[in-house]
């Protein structure tokens, strides 16, 4: 879903929602927004490639890798499981 529109911002959101439950195994209290703020940045971070071919998109997704994981990290740890 990278890079493509999935037509409604709101259904990308759940879809990330739904993937980071996954992903985690547990729902946490705050998953919807670290959805927004992914689908968010998953949006952001096209916009450059489109006028600088030299943007380096793969390390910017490395970087917001280590965030979401240190993320889902420190709420797990904040919520004892």
């Amino acid at each position: 879903m990278v890079g493509k529109h999935c037509g409604s911002a709101t259904l990308c959101v759940m879809i990330a929602g739904a993937t980071i439950q996954v992903v985690v195994g547990t729902p946490l209290s705050n998953g919807s927004e670290m959805s927004a703020f992914l689908y968010a940045c998953f949006e952001g971070l096209v916009l450059p490639t489109l006028v600088d071919p030299d943007f380096d998109l793969e390390g910017a997704y490395r970087v917001l890798d280590q965030i979401a994981k240190q993320f889902v990290q420190s709420q797990l740890t904040s919520e004892g499981k």
